[in-house]
C-alpha cells in the first residue's frame, strides 16, 4: 500500500544547562506486515482484499474474530501519532477503538485523541484520522480494537508515529573474545597475519565450512554494521545474513546491504549494514556464515550495535530499479518508493543529475534542527528533475511535484521541479498546480525550511484565469512555484504555523501566476495572536524571478518577513496564455513586519496593481527601501486600504506608471494611497514617502491620488524630463490628519496641485550624473547638485526587531543610502533623493560596471612595419572603470600595446581582442598584414532581378583575385557565397529567390592576405513578372548579435539574430562545451562560474561572464 498521508508532529528540543539532547523522527507502519509492531494478539490479520473499497488502500489490519484485539509499538519515546481507522458510515456496532500508552509496557493508560473525519465511499466505509489531543511522552502505544458484530467492519489503514531519539550509542564488539555474545557455533578466533586484514589482529573465521554464527542480546537496536574480510572477487566467500528474535529461539530474517568496500589487494573489506528500520521487538540478534568452498577466505572482524538509528542515504537513477538497495552503486528509480520510505534525521536523498523522475514525491519524515532532512542531487551534469505530470494514462497530474505535510528540518539544494499540469487528476482543483507544497494541517508549528540553488519552472494548471473573468477569480488562482501553507488554528494551544523560512539562489521562470506563495489561514476568533497566526521569520534572498505570470513573491500572514537582493524581471508577463498578466513584483497582506529591499523590479506589467512593490490590505510595519523599479506599468507607490506604517524609501524610480486603462483613467500612478478594503473603507495610517528618486522621460502622465491618514512626504526627487508627474490627477485627502510635504526636488514637469503643497521645495534640475540612464548609477548626483545637503531631519518610524534574528543585519533607521553612503537623518544634512553622494564623490568603481563594449573598427588591412591605432569605446559614460586589456593571437604578424596601437611584423592574419578589465565584454579585430598593396573596396553598379534570380554586376576592388557575396531575404539573416574568381566583367547570378520578396546584397574584394571592406549595401526587389533594378543603398552598419544579461545565472539572450544559427560556448583554452541553433537564447545554467567565450557563425566572437 503507498500511504497517502504524512502526519507526524515533530518537535525541536530546547533544553537548558542539559547535555543531552534528542532527536525528532517519524515512522509509518502501512500494514503491508506485522513485522514492526512489538507485540499484537493472535487474531490480528493483514486483510488485501476490496482496496477500491478503501479508497485504493491495499493492506489494512482486521480482526479475524469479534474478540478484543490489540498491537503495541514500542519507540524510546513516542511524542505523537495519526492512525487512520476504517468503519461503516452510521454502523452503531462497527467495533470500538481505544488508543493506551505506558512507559514500561505493563501499566497503560487511556490517551485522549481528536477524530476526524477524512472521507467516505461509496461501500459506506467511512475513514477517520485519530491524533492525540496533547503531547504525549511514553515508550508504549497500545491500539485496541473491541466490540461490534463483525470482525470486518473495524480495519486499520496505516499509522504514523513520532519519537524522540536517544544520542548515537555505539557499541562495537571487536572480537577479541566471546564475552559480548550469548552463544557461538562454528567460529574459532583468529589472530594471524594482520596485515592482510588492514591491520585487524582480531577476527573470527569459522573452523569448517559449515553454518556457523554468534548471537547477542540487544535493547532498542537502531543501527547495526557488520566489518567482514574476503578475497577479493572470489565466489567462493561464504555468505553473510542477519537474523533478529524475541526470544532466541525463533529467528527472522534482517534485511543488510554492502555498505561499503575497501580494497585491500587480496583481501578486501566488506561492511554491511541493516537497510531499513529494525523492528522493536528485536531482543537477539544473529550474524551468520554459510556456504562457501573454504572456510578461511572470509573472516568476521567486528559486530556494531547502535541504539540511535544513523544518518542513511538514498539515491535515485533512471538506471536504478525499486527491487535495489537504495544505495549509490545500487539505486531506486522510482519516486513512488522514496515517497513509501520513512527518512529522518540527518538523512540524504539524492536524485541522480541529468534525470527526470515523474510523480509525486512525498517527503515522509523529518530531520532535526542539527541534523537536517536533505533532498538533493549527485553526479555530473544539469539539474535533475523532478516533475508531477504524468498523465490521464496514470490517473492525471498532479497536484505539486513536490509535497512536504507536516515535517520539517528539511533542506531541499539543487533540484529542478516542473509541475505544466494538463490532464487534471480526481480529488484536485484544475486551478491548482505546485512546484513544491510545504503544508502544515496539524497542531503544531514545523520549523527549518531551506531551499536553494534549484530551478523551479514550467508550473501550470489545467484551467487558465484570465482577467475578464473577474478579482475572485483571479484570487483563487494561486498556483505557484513554491507554496508554504498553514490551515487555520482552531483551538488554543494547538496553534501551528511555519517557522524560519529561507529560499535564496534560486531561479523561477514560466510559471502561471505565483513564484513563491507563503499563505496562513489564521485563527478563529479568540485563537492564538498575531504572531501565531502567522508564518514566522521567513528570509527570500538572491533569486531570480523571470517572466511570471503574476506576483514574484506574494506573502498573506506572515509575522517578521525578509525580501532582499532578488531580481524580479517581468512579472506580470502574458507570453503564455494561460497567466492573467498581472502581479506587482512583491505584495503582501496582513503581514507584521515586513523588509523589501535591494531588489531590482522590472517591467512590471498588468491592468491593475502592478506597480514596482506594493503594500496591499492591512499590513503592519511595511518597509519598502533601497529597491530599483523600471518600466513598471502601475506605477511608484501603491498603498491600499487598511495599513499601519508604510514606508517607501530610498528607492528610485525610472519610468513608473504608464499605464492606460479604458475602464480606470487615473490607473497608473506616481503615488496611490488607496482606502478600501474587502469589506468597506478602512484608511492607511502613518504613510512614509521620502528620500526616493523618481525619474521619467517618457511621454505619458501620472496620477498622484492620496485617501488615507497621516501622510508625510519628504526629502524626494520628482523628474519629468518627458511626461507630466500628476498630469491626470492629483487628489489628496487626509481626513483631518497630517498632511506633511516638504523640501522635495521638482523639476520638469510636475503638476503645481502637488508641487505647491511643499512650502520649502527646490524646483532646480539635480544635475544626475547620467539622467535617463537605466540603472541607479546614473542617479547620483554631480558636485554643486541643489539637491545635495538639502533635505529636512525626519527619521520616519524604526523597523520592529531590527538587529536581531532575520534582521540582525538591519539597522532600526536609515543609516545608509541607495549605495552606502552615510546618512544622517537625526543631526546631519541629508541630500534629496536617494542617492547620498557628496561634492560629485561616485560610488566604488566596481558598483558602476561597464555595459557594453565597441571597436573602432572589426577588420583592418596594413602594410609589414605600419602602425594603427584601435579606439575602444565603454558605456555609459558613468562607468568607473574604462580600462581595456588588448591582447593579440599571433604576435608575428602584428603585436598591440595597452593603448590599442597595432604594429605590423609581417605577413599573415591575427586577431587582436579588446576585453574590460573586469572580463564582462569583449570585442576583435581581424588585422591582415602583407607587403603588397591591399585591396580596395567594390563597387555595385548594377542588379538585374527576375522572378527567381538576380545578376549582381560591380567594379572589383584593386588588388583583388577574388570576391565575397553576401545575400539576405529581409528580415532574415546574411548568406554568404565565397571564392568567386574575378572574371571580366565581373558579375555573378544569385538563384532560389523568391517573388515579391525584398533583398540587400554586398560584396568584399579579397585576395590570400587581405580583405577589403565590404561594399556599399544595395537593395532591390524581386518582381513576379518584370526585371527589378536597384531600390536603394546604403552604409553598412553593425549587424553584430549581442548577448544579454551580461553577466548570466542562467538563461543568456541572444539579440540581434533573425533565425536559428549554429552557436558553440567554449572556454578559454578553446574546448567546446555546448551547441546549439538558435536565434533566441542558450540554456548555460550547467556552467561553473568563470568566463566563456559564444561562437555564432558568421560573427566574431563573445565573451560572457557566468555567476
Amino acid at each position: 500500500m503507498r500511504l497517502n498521508f504524512t502526519a507526524s508532529l515533530l518537535f525541536t528540543l530546547f533544553t537548558v544547562g542539559v547535555s543531552i539532547s534528542s532527536f525528532a523522527q517519524t515512522f509509518t507502519d502501512d500494514f503491508e506486515s506485522l513485522e514492526f509492531v512489538h507485540e499484537h494478539s493472535d487474531h490480528l490479520i493483514i486483510d488485501h482484499g476490496n482496496p477500491l473499497n478503501f479508497n485504493n488502500d491495499s493492506s489494512r489490519i482486521v480482526r479475524s474474530s469479534t474478540e478484543d484485539a490489540s498491537l503495541i509499538y514500542h519507540f524510546t519515546e513516542i511524542t505523537d501519532f495519526n492512525l487512520h481507522f476504517w468503519s461503516v458510515d452510521g454502523d452503531q456496532n462497527a467495533g470500538d477503538l481505544s488508543i493506551l500508552s505506558s512507559n514500561d509496557g505493563v501499566n497503560y493508560t487511556s490517551v485522549n485523541v481528536n477524530r476526524s473525519f477524512l472521507s467516505d465511499n461509496s461501500s459506506l466505509r467511512t475513514l477517520e484520522s485519530i491524533t492525540p489531543t496533547s503531547t504525549l511522552s511514553h515508550s508504549y502505544l497500545k491500539i485496541v480494537i473491541s466490540g461490534g458484530d463483525a470482525s470486518w467492519k473495524a480495519q486499520l489503514g496505516a499509522i504514523q508515529i513520532s519519537y524522540k531519539e536517544l544520542p548515537n550509542s555505539i557499541n562495537t564488539d571487536e572480537l577479541t573474545d566471546f564475552n559480548q555474545t550469548v552463544d557461538h557455533s562454528g567460529f574459532i578466533l583468529s589472530t594471524d597475519s594482520e596485515v592482510n586484514f588492514n591491520n585487524d589482529n582480531n577476527r573470527l573465521v569459522r573452523s569448517t565450512v559449515e553454518d556457523a554464527h554468534v548471537t547477542y542480546a540487544v535493547n532498542n537496536l537502531q543501527t547495526l554494521n557488520i566489518k567482514t574480510y574476503t578475497v577479493a572477487g572470489d565466489v567462493g566467500n561464504a555468505d553473510v545474513n542477519v537474523y533478529y528474535s524475541e526470544d532466541n529461539i525463533n529467528f527472522t530474517a534482517l534485511s543488510i546491504y554492502n555498505s561499503l568496500t575497501i580494497d585491500l589487494g587480496y583481501r578486501a573489506e566488506v561492511i554491511y549494514s541493516n537497510s531499513g528500520i529494525i523492528p522493536s521487538k528485536a531482543k537477539y540478534i544473529r550474524v551468520q556464515f554459510s556456504n562457501g568452498n573454504a572456510a578461511w577466505k572470509t573472516h568476521l572482524g567486528s559486530v556494531a550495535f547502535g541504539t540511535s538509528r544513523a544518518s542513511r542515504a538514498f539515491y535515485l537513477s533512471n538506471d536504478g530499479n525499486d527491487t535495489n538497495n537504495g544505495s549509490i552503486a545500487s539505486p531506486w528509480a522510482s519516486l513512488e518508493k522514496i515517497s513509501a520510505t520513512s527518512v529522518g534525521v540527518g538523512d540524504s536523498i539524492l536524485f541522480e543529475k541529468g534525470d527526470t523522475f515523474y510523480g509525486h514525491f512525498i517527503v515522509n519524515g523529518s530531520g532535526s534542527e542539527n541534523s537536517p532532512l536533505l533532498v538533493s542531487s549527485y553526479g555530473n551534469g544539469e539539474l535533475p528533475i523532478i516533475s508531477g505530470v504524468v498523465g490521464n494514462e496514470n490517473g492525471g497530474d498532479y497536484q505539486e511535484a513536490l509535497l512536504i505535510e507536516n515535517n520539517d528540518n528539511i533542506i531541499i539544494d539543487g533540484i529542478e521541479i516542473n509541475n505544466e499540469r494538463i490532464d487534471n487528476r480526481e480529488g484536485v482543483s484544475e486551478l491548482d498546480a505546485f512546484g513544491i507544497q510545504i503544508v502544515n494541517s496539524g497542531s503544531k508549528s514545523l520549523s527549518n525550511f531551506i531551499i536553494r540553488n534549484s530551478i523551479i519552472r514550467n508550473v501550470y494548471a489545467p484551467k487558465a484565469i484570465l482577467k475578464e473573468e473577474g478579482e475572485d477569480a483571479f484570487n483563487s488562482l494561486e498556483v505557484s512555484g513554491i507554496k508554504f501553507y498553514s490551515t487555520k488554528n482552531s483551538v488554543n494551544g494547538e496553534e501551528k504555523n511555519i517557522n524560519n523560512i529561507l529560499v535564496e539562489d534560486n531561479y523561477f521562470t514560466d510559471i502561471q501566476r505565483l513564484g513563491v506563495y507563503v499563505k496562513h489561514d489564521g485563527g478563529d476568533t479568540g485563537v492564538g495572536n498575531d504572531s501565531l497566526n502567522a508564518n514566522y521569520n521567513s528570509v527570500f534572498r538572491n533569486n531570480e524571478f523571470v517572466e511570471l505570470g503574476g506576483t514574484s513573491i506574494l506573502p498573506i500572514r506572515t509575522f517578521n518577513c525578509l525580501i532582499e537582493h532578488n531580481i524580479f524581471d517581468r512579472p506580470g508577463s502574458s507570453k503564455d496564455p494561460r497567466m492573467p498578466g498581472r502581479g506587482s513584483s512583491v505584495w503582501n497582506w496582513r503581514c507584521f513586519n515586513t523588509v523589501i529591499q535591494y531588489n531590482k523590479c522590472l517591467s512590471t506589467r498588468g491592468h491593475l496593481d502592478s506597480h514596482g512593490i506594493h503594500i496591499d490590505h492591512e499590513n503592519v510595519n511595511t518597509f519598502i527601501q533601497y529597491n530599483y523599479m523600471e518600466d513598471c506599468e502601475g506605477g511608484f507607490v501603491e498603498i491600499l486600504g487598511g495599513n499601519l506604517n508604510s514606508i517607501y524609501r530610498f528607492n528610485v524610480s525610472i519610468n513608473d506608471g504608464w499605464r492606460e486603462n479604458p475602464s480606470w483613467t487615473n490607473s497608473n500612478h506616481t503615488i496611490w494611497v488607496n482606502e478600501v478594503v474587502p469589506a468597506g473603507t478602512h484608511y492607511s495610517d502613518q504613510n512614509f514617502i521620502y528620500n526616493n528618486t523618481v525619474y521619467m522621460d517618457s511621454a505619458y502622465s501620472t496620477s498622484i491620488d492620496i485617501d488615507g491618514k497621516a501622510t508625510y512626504i519628504f526629502n524626494n526627487v520628482f523628474y519629468a524630463k518627458k511626461g507630466r508627474i500628476g498630469g491626470k490627477q492629483v487628489k489628496i485627502d487626509t481626513h483631518g490628519e497630517t498632511l506633511y510635504v516638504q523640501n522635495n526636488l521638482f523639476y520638469g514637469d510636475v503638476h503645481n496641485n502637488f508641487s505647491n503643497l511643499d512650502n520649502s521645495k527646490v524646483v532646480a534640475d539635480p544635475l544626475f550624473y547620467a539622467e535617463g540612464a537605466r540603472n541607479a548609477l546614473g542617479y547620483q548626483l554631480k558636485k554643486n547638485s541643489p539637491a545635495e545637503n538639502s533635505g529636512v531631519l525626519n527619521v520616519g518610524p524604526p523597523i520592529p526587531s531590527a538587529g536581531t534574528g532575520i534582521f540582525a543585519h538591519i539597522p532600526a533607521y536609515p543609516t545608509e543610502d541607495f549605495y552606502g553612503n552615510p546618512v544622517d537623518l537625526f543631526s546631519g544634512s541629508p541630500n534629496i533623493g536617494a542617492i547620498n553622494n557628496k561634492n560629485g564623490q561616485l560610488v566604488p568603481s566596481e558598483v558602476a560596471p561597464v555595459e557594453s563594449l565597441q571597436l573602432s573598427t572589426d577588420a583592418i588591412a596594413l602594410n609589414s612595419g605600419s602602425q594603427e591605432t584601435l579606439i575602444a569605446t565603454t558605456l555609459p559614460a558613468y562607468a568607473s572603470n574604462h580600462s581595456v586589456n588588448w591582447t593579440s593571437n599571433n604576435t608575428g604578424v602584428v603585436t598591440v600595446d595597452d593603448n590599442g596601437t597595432i604594429t605590423a611584423i609581417s605577413a599573415g592574419v591575427a586577431t587582436i581582442i579588446a576585453t574590460t578589465e573586469d572580463g564582462s565584454f569583449t570585442k576583435s579585430c581581424t588585422v591582415t598584414v602583407n607587403d603588397d598593396q591591399p585591396v580596395s573596396k567594390p563597387i555595385i553598379t548594377d542588379v538585374l532581378a527576375y522572378i527567381y534570380a538576380a545578376k549582381i554586376t560591380w567594379q572589383e576592388g584593386n588588388n583583388a583575385t577574388y570576391h565575397r557575396i553576401q545575400y539576405k531575404q529581409e528580415g532574415k539573416a546574411w548568406n554568404t557565397i565565397d571564392n568567386i574568381q574575378n572574371v571580366d566583367p565581373d558579375e555573378f547570378w544569385i538563384s532560389n529567390l523568391l517573388p515579391g520578396q525584398n533583398y540587400s546584397v554586398r560584396i568584399r574584394a579579397m585576395n590570400t592576405t587581405y580583405m577589403s571592406a565590404w561594399s556599399d549595401i544595395v537593395n532591390f526587389t524581386m518582381n513576379e513578372d518584370s526585371n527589378s533594378r536597384i531600390t536603394s543603398s546604403e552604409q553598412l552598419v553593425s549587424e553584430q548579435p549581442y548577448l544579454a544579461p551580461n553577466p548570466v545565472q542562467h538563461r543568456l539572450n541572444i539579440k540581434g539574430l533573425s533565425e536559428d544559427t549554429p552557436i558553440k560556448v567554449l572556454d578559454l583554452k578553446g574546448n567546446i562545451l555546448k551547441q546549439s541553433t538558435s536565434h533566441q537564447s542558450l540554456d548555460v545554467s550547467g556552467l561553473q562560474k568563470g568566463i566563456y567565450i559564444v561562437m555564432i557563425e558568421g560573427f566574431s566572437p563573445i565573451k560572457f561572464i557566468k555567476q
